[in-house]
């Protein structure tokens, strides 16, 4: 073997690079494109090529192992590097396996009649896998050249294997063979003259396990690109019509879908250059009307580009450190494209509430590559402006570190809003924290974040946000028989115990899916069409959140979500039954959730002011003074948020007879530190002129006054009752006679 030195005169330094903002041909949504392409006269006055990889390729009869300063007449099929060995598999009118040792330059050679279609390399041995006698071979040689042993597969007609993979411990092979073949391992596909694809699957005593056969129905069907990614088998077949088709398959080979890729397109030399990218979508590079393109493939080409015009054939593509690289032959040139690619789907504002508010932090913008996986940090040092001690729009910075170890940025909206953890007239047990954003005043004074709530009774909050205030009132308790800590807390849903939210992801294919990860747990899910839906039930009061991680589909690939729900189940309002007689009301209550904050008394005085006081959940004696021209007892209960609700338990008006303080007692009573009984008793109403009284709806004027309302009420009891028995003896007469 010759080594030569003057390989390096057939590259031109022929160079340019433009970076622009990419526009789709067609696009489903706005999405936003950018992209670089790098474009390199590699080789000139060039009639045909054959490219392997970037350094090596077949032209005017010699091949080239650049890497090495190899030149070689004939045609370079196949090649394998390991440790210090490198292995070819050439045509020069015989095939040809040739070990090179590159350290010391042995060459050990090995010569075929036969066709020999591939080689790979896996666990020690060479597998080289063709035709003899229009039978489909595989030979296993030892890493010495050595033959191990061979296997033939064949009938009475024409077969071959063209291509060899491995999945695990198994041989998959990748043939031809004619439609009909009588005595063969293979079924008969189509017609005798035919030339169909096929695929087996055999093990290492080269036993078929399983096997798939190809049949669009046209004359000519072979195998135009091939991948095996995740333990699954991607791959296009090129018909002698000029079509071609999509396959997948999984590792036992049952097929997972199929589609026709140019129906009604002019689509030459086309390749899958990945399975799929982070959207799941399949990626081809191809030809049409002379202009190259790449683009994503759903039911039709969408997000196509054009990379260049006046392309003769595609020879060549594959995707290196995120870099989509092309050799095409233009006008007797071969040319290098390389393309890296990003799009940003969407960017959204960041809106973080409070702290620990939110699920990941990159999960308001979606960014991604057709050629690499993109991961987005949160860029600490750029955003160190950003703190939840300041409300307001920011800028965040994001970056990902590139495949060839560039860096990509994204900048994105990052709103706080303001917060404060109370609400108005909220009850506070002593000691409670305050966290907040921006400027907080306590009962006028300055406070800051982690301050301590000690005043008993009532107090004063200010927040300043932006040179605008807003006052609450709060009233602190010593000791307070519930937690209202959770109640300022903004959630994306607030619904009712046992009811159920559901949340749908609307696909843009419609594949089978393996299982939803919500909370880093399976999550049960319904499907129909492109539509997935996770259903969300409250069993319990309070928040919950859940983190919707990604959709897993049966091919193995992930549809990643990062979002989160934050449902807050609201506590239903305590179930009330009334007991009364004269000289007491009793409310027998149930109040699971502790819903109830406190009791107020409302005084209505002479000149129409209200008189607001809070009972503070305690024993009250409760008096009336000669100014007061109505009272009600009011009960104050909350649902878990801001909003406070108020229902009246009693109410009276009256007059005062004289300037002397008329009253009523009112207990309250605990089970299981929940109020479950809150009595109204010891009417003093001697002094007062009671014009009327209602519990809640039900009125009945002048019943606390004495006894002689219900000796009324029992006398136009039985009256009413003479009279309608009275009637009814009379109609009956009358009917009868």
């Amino acid at each position: 073997m010759k080594k030569i030195g003057f390989i390096s005169f057939i590259l031109l330094c022929c160079y340019f690079t433009f970076i622009t903002p990419a526009q789709a041909d067609k696009t489903s949504q706005e999405v936003e494109f950018y992209e670089e392409v790098e474009r390199e006269v590699m080789l000139e006055n060039i009639d045909n090529v054959d490219i392997l990889d970037s350094d090596i390729y077949t032209t005017n009869g010699e091949f080239y192992y650049l890497r090495y300063n190899i030149k070689k007449k004939g045609k370079l099929i196949s090649y394998w590097e390991r440790e210090d060995d490198l292995y070819l598999l050439y045509f020069d009118n015989n095939y040809y396996l040739e070990q090179l040792d590159l350290k010391n330059g042995d060459v050990k050679v090995i010569k075929f009649d036969n066709k020999i279609a591939d080689m790979k390399i896996k666990d020690d041995y060479i597998y080289l896998v063709g035709s003899l006698n229009d039978d489909a071979i595989i030979y296993r040689y030892n890493m010495d050249l050595t033959l191990y042993n061979m296997y033939t597969f064949g009938g009475e007609q024409y077969e071959e294997f063209c291509k060899v993979y491995f999945i695990d411990d198994a041989i998959y092979l990748f043939g031809l063979k004619n439609g009909i073949s009588h005595h063969s391992p293979f079924l008969n596909v189509g017609n005798s003259l035919d030339i169909k694809s096929f695929i087996i699957k055999i093990d290492k005593d080269y036993t078929i396990k399983n096997s798939f056969y190809i049949n669009e129905h046209t004359e000519l069907e072979k195998f135009k690109n091939i991948i095996i990614e995740n333990q699954e088998i991607y791959f296009i077949i090129e018909s002698n019509h000029c079509n071609y088709y999509h396959y997948t398959l999984d590792k036992n080979l049952q097929i997972k879908e199929r589609f026709s890729i140019s129906v009604n397109q002019d689509i030459s030399h086309i390749f899958l250059v990945n399975s799929y990218n982070i959207k799941n979508e399949k990626i081809y590079v191809y030809i049409a009307n002379h202009s190259l393109y790449y683009g994503v493939f759903t039911n039709q080409f969408v997000h196509t580009f054009k990379i260049s015009d006046e392309v003769d054939n595609l020879n060549y593509s594959f995707i290196r450190n995120g870099i989509l690289e092309l050799f095409c032959t233009e006008k007797q040139k071969v040319i290098q494209y390389k393309v890296s690619m990003y799009y940003i789907s969407y960017i959204n504002e960041k809106i973080v509430y409070y702290k620990d508010s939110t699920y990941l932090d990159t999960n308001h913008f979606f960014a991604s590559s057709y050629f690499e996986p993109l991961v987005f940090n949160y860029d600490y040092e750029k955003n160190s402006q950003i703190t939840l001690n300041k409300s307001g729009m920011f800028e965040a910075f994001y970056y990902a570190k590139k495949a060839d170890g560039s860096y990509l940025r994204i900048v994105t909206p990052y709103l706080i809003q303001p917060y404060l953890n109370i609400i108005n007239e909220g009850m506070y047990q002593k000691g409670y924290q305050l966290e907040f954003s921006d400027n907080l005043y306590l009962n006028d004074k300055k406070v800051y974040n982690g301050e301590i709530l000690n005043l008993i009774g009532e107090n004063k909050i200010t927040h300043e946000v932006n040179h605008m205030k807003k006052d609450y009132i709060i009233y602190v308790e010593e000791k307070y028989y519930k937690q209202m800590d959770l109640n300022w807390i903004k959630s994306h849903i607030v619904q009712n115990l046992n009811d159920r939210y559901v949340y749908n992801i609307l696909l843009s294919y419609d594949k089978e899916v393996k299982q939803v990860i919500v909370n880093d747990e399976i999550w049960p899910f319904n499907k129909v069409g492109k539509m997935i839906m996770l259903e969300f039930y409250s069993h319990k009061v309070g928040i919950e959140k859940y983190n919707i991680d990604y959709i897993e589909f049966m091919d193995g690939s992930i549809y990643t979500i990062q979002e989160q729900v934050c449902i807050k189940t609201k506590k239903s309002l305590p179930i009330i039954d009334i007991y009364y007689q004269e000289d007491f009301i009793q409310y027998n209550i149930v109040d699971d959730d502790q819903s109830i904050n406190d009791i107020l008394i409302k005084y209505y005085l002479n000149d129409k002011t209200v008189i607001v006081d809070r009972l503070h959940l305690e024993n009250s004696k409760i008096k009336i003074d000669s100014n007061v021209t109505k009272i009600e007892v009011v009960l104050q209960c909350e649902n878990g948020t801001t909003d406070l609700y108020e229902q009246i338990l009693f109410e009276i008006e009256a007059a005062t007879k004289s300037k002397e303080k008329s009253f009523f007692n009112i207990d309250i009573q605990y089970s299981d530190n929940k109020i479950n009984e809150i009595l109204i008793k010891d009417f003093n109403v001697k002094n007062i002129d009671l014009l009327s009284a209602k519990i809640q709806d039900v009125i009945f004027t002048d019943a606390l006054v004495d006894n002689r309302n219900k000796v009324v009420i029992y006398i136009s009891f039985i009256l009413t009752s003479i009279i309608v028995i009275v009637s009814t003896i009379i109609l009956v007469i009358k009917k009868k006679s």
